[in-house]
């Protein structure tokens, strides 16, 4: 027996809600009394049937399902893959991936793949065709069969692009073939990428279309050959890491650890190499693997990011695409967070995701905003988990060799559904939902006291959002560069000179003292020239409160750049940063580095003459 869309969602809701009535329900789904009667004598037989779980009512008419295993959430998550509700973008990456896998197919064959009107599917098309042009490919339809013109490798890799934020359902849908061996993989959405990566490369080849040139293949070597091993090795761990990489990340990270005053763990330069050496080689090729937390990464933790993504660039040998960018970024930026050392305690709850342990870390804080201590989860990769555990929370079907008290499948970004569900496991069923709450509320308070309440709730709620998108300081770059602190020079001796100048106007304030300065040009000295975060800039700057009597920041212009430590990096453009703790710049931080990462800005900034002008950049940003 099969159940129908809205009887999974009502047995989820007696599942993970709890008790409820007919009508209660009948309001829930907008229908019939009779029809919630009718839903339910189905998921009573369906449950008889699978041998999970029993349908109870209890002495006031409510209905729960009581006594639910294993097993049941397994059936329930095979079930709900029958039902394709599609998204406008997801559709049209089944359209192409169906035209990729079946040129010959018609117009009749894809209505019913993609259950869809023949008006929608043209107009469906019709849309992938003007994206296809956007990134220089064509769409034609010839001799009664599809096929995409354009350079190859431009070809597969908008392909592979489009298809590949909706990889694991193609897997579900069993369009895609099974996983092949090809090596450790990076993470289950790394493994099932490079089968869809695989996949299009040998349908491209068996109509004939071959890679004839590819920059970055050696003189002699076979393109075709050079692009299957940067496939590979793009969503595969690496046995042995390429280290020319090393002092770059090391660099990178001593800049984040002074600026935020964060404590990584040991190793972590090892695990970023780890990831960037795959990242890059998919940037060659300019293969994508999406992060569905991207927007959510940028806007919650925007300093990092921006620092990680300006620094992705400096280590890249070779220009990256900007989605490139903006994915590996949000996945660095995960990446480095979940390696800043926290206090250890019992773990009852692991987190393992299947785009890997850094969407891991998200879930993880998600569920810390739901009221769980943060030192009660742990987040794990699938290689990486125990054999047995208290309770695993992920965003996949769990393996089957592994072996979990209780085990919940999650989407990355925490649904109302999944709440109640970790409601429900976390406090064993005992807890009182908001609405119940409400509802006890207005029984017992006049209806005027009661719209206040609700009032009085949903403007805390807005207000603990600002507060969660905009942190809880809000000092900006504006309030620390001021005229009084911006210098224009025409050159100075050296790069210790430099610091000396540019810390000048903080020490005849008193905000900074010597101490401080000492302090950056011993991690100079240290370290090489880590401040210099592009071309030509500088942030010089040491571990927060050292020396340090107030936030503050100071710039200097050099009409002559000077060279930085040992490299002798060109540097005209400098701002100090004296910050007094790990959090209150950070605002001014990500002002700072969106500034200095856009060309035509600084490019202005270069170029400004007077203190004034310089402010007027500086506004333009804000």
């Amino acid at each position: 027996m099969r159940l129908s869309y809205r009887q999974l969602s009502l047995m989820e809701m007696l599942l993970y809600v709890g008790s409820m009535t007919v009508t209660h329900l009948a309001q829930s789904f907008n229908v019939s009394r009779k029809a919630i009667y009718d839903d339910l004598e189905a998921i009573r037989f369906w449950l008889q049937e699978e041998k999970t779980g029993t349908l109870s009512k209890d002495s006031l008419g409510r209905y729960s399902i009581k006594q639910p295993d294993r097993h049941m959430e397994q059936r329930m998550f095979e079930e709900s893959h029958r039902f394709r509700n599609f998204e406008i973008k997801e559709r049209h990456a089944f359209l192409l991936f169906h035209l990729v896998a079946n040129p010959y197919t018609t117009l009749d064959e894809l209505m019913k793949h993609l259950d869809v009107s023949r008006n929608t599917l043209q107009s469906d098309m019709q849309a992938v065709r003007k994206v296809a042009s956007n990134a220089n490919v064509t769409i034609r339809y010839y001799q009664q069969h599809y096929s995409f013109v354009g350079d190859e490798w431009t070809v597969r890799m908008f392909l592979i692009n489009a298809c590949s934020p909706y990889v694991q359902k193609l897997k579900h849908e069993t369009l895609l073939p099974p996983s092949r061996s090809y090596g450790p993989p990076l993470s289950p959405q790394a493994w099932d990428c490079l089968d869809l990566s695989i996949f299009i490369q040998q349908k491209r080849m068996d109509l004939g279309y071959t890679i004839i040139e590819l920059p970055y293949s050696k003189d002699g070597e076979d393109p075709e050959a050079t692009y299957t091993a940067l496939l590979k090795k793009g969503f595969s761990h690496q046995k042995q890491l390429d280290t020319s990489l090393l002092t770059g990340v090391t660099q990178l990270l001593e800049t984040y650890t002074n600026l935020t005053g964060a404590k990584l763990l040991p190793h972590v330069d090892q695990k970023i190499l780890a990831h960037l050496e795959p990242a890059l080689a998919r940037g060659k090729l300019g293969i994508v693997m999406h992060n569905p937390l991207q927007q959510e990464v940028e806007q919650k933790y925007a300093h990092t990011y921006r620092l990680l993504k300006m620094g992705l660039r400096q280590l890249a040998p070779f220009p990256l695409t900007d989605l490139f960018e903006q994915h590996e970024a949000s996945y660095l930026t995960l990446l480095v967070l979940s390696h800043v050392e926290e206090k250890k305690a019992g773990v009852p709850i692991i987190v393992a995701c299947y785009e890997g342990t850094s969407v891991s870390y998200s879930v993880k804080h998600q569920l810390i905003r739901l009221g769980i201590p943060d030192t009660d989860i742990q987040c794990l990769s699938f290689d990486n988990l125990p054999e047995s555990m208290e309770l695993l929370v992920t965003t996949t079907q769990i393996p089957p060799h592994l072996h979990a008290k209780k085990w919940l499948k999650v989407s990355p970004i925490l649904t109302e559904s999944d709440k109640a569900k970790l409601q429900h496991a976390i406090g064993d069923g005992h807890h009182v939902s908001q609405n119940s709450i409400l509802e006890i509320v207005k029984r017992n308070v006049s209806p005027h006291s009661y719209k206040a309440i609700l009032n009085e709730i949903q403007i805390q709620a807005r207000l603990e959002e600002q507060r969660s998108l905009k942190g809880d300081q809000d000092i900006m770059l504006r309030d620390l560069i001021t005229e009084e602190t911006i210098q224009l020079l025409d050159r100075v001796e050296d790069w210790e000179s430099a610091i000396d100048v540019v810390a000048a106007p903080l020490i005849n304030t008193e905000k900074i003292d010597a101490t401080y300065v000492a302090a950056i040009k011993e991690n100079i000295h240290k370290n090489g020239a880590y401040i210099v975060l592009r071309e030509e800039f500088a942030l010089p700057h040491a571990r927060p409160g050292e020396g340090v009597n107030e936030l503050s920041m100071s710039l200097t212009i050099l009409r002559e750049p000077v060279g930085f430590a040992s490299t002798e990096t060109p540097v005209r453009v400098m701002v100090l940063l004296a910050a007094v703790d790990s959090s209150s710049h950070l605002n001014a931080l990500a002002e700072l580095v969106e500034l200095i990462s856009d060309e035509d800005s600084f490019a202005k900034l270069k170029a400004a003459t007077t203190e004034q002008e310089v402010l007027t950049i500086l506004q333009e940003k804000e």
